[in-house]
């Protein structure tokens, strides 16, 4: 099915691809329950990587323009997922986007962008940031939100160095300069 696979890749049931010639899974890769890539596009994932239930991958990406959308006009862009990655379950990962070693996604996140390695990406709800790990204790750690839109699009902020979590309220946290 897959262009490569490990021999100790483990996949739960059920599982849907489009293609599988696309996707290249490494040693020790978990797929939970109900993830679905589309690899009209590459999709690589790394050594030691664990996907949630429910994650999806896309790598279709159809036109902005209503008309050539309406006429099927579409392009495939490549995921590159690396080593030892943690996606939380339902996370939707687009296609163009690379994840670093050693990232997390949290569950649910839309990840339209680029995660570098060991960042978190997390998502936002109504506008106030959920981080997935907090560490007050190192500010230099590069975090990635994703603020939901109104308009239910995922739109992406990155909180770099400089900046550390002030707390809003118990347990949420918003991204304030130092």
């Amino acid at each position: 099915l897959f262009a490569e696979v490990a021999d100790d890749v483990f996949i739960e049931a059920p599982f849907h691809c489009s293609y599988g010639i696309n996707t290249r899974l490494g040693s020790r890769v978990y797929l939970n329950a109900g993830c679905t890539i589309l690899d009209s596009g590459r999709v690589c994932i790394g050594a030691d990587t664990m996907l949630g239930p429910g994650v999806h991958i896309y790598c279709a990406e159809h036109h902005k323009d209503p008309v050539l959308r309406a006429k099927g006009l579409e392009i495939a862009l490549p995921v590159e997922i690396g080593k030892n990655v943690w996606i939380g379950g339902g996370a939707i990962i687009l296609g163009g986007v690379t994840i670093g070693n050693g990232a997390l996604v949290g569950a649910g996140a839309g990840v339209t962008k680029d995660v570098p390695p060991g960042a978190t990406a997390s998502w936002i709800d109504n506008g106030t940031e959920k981080p997935l790990v907090s560490n007050e204790e190192d500010p230099s750690i590069w975090r990635l939100f994703i603020p939901i839109s109104q308009a239910g699009t995922y739109q992406f902020r990155l909180s770099k160095p400089g900046y550390q979590p002030s707390p809003v309220a118990a347990g949420v946290y918003s991204a304030q300069p130092i």
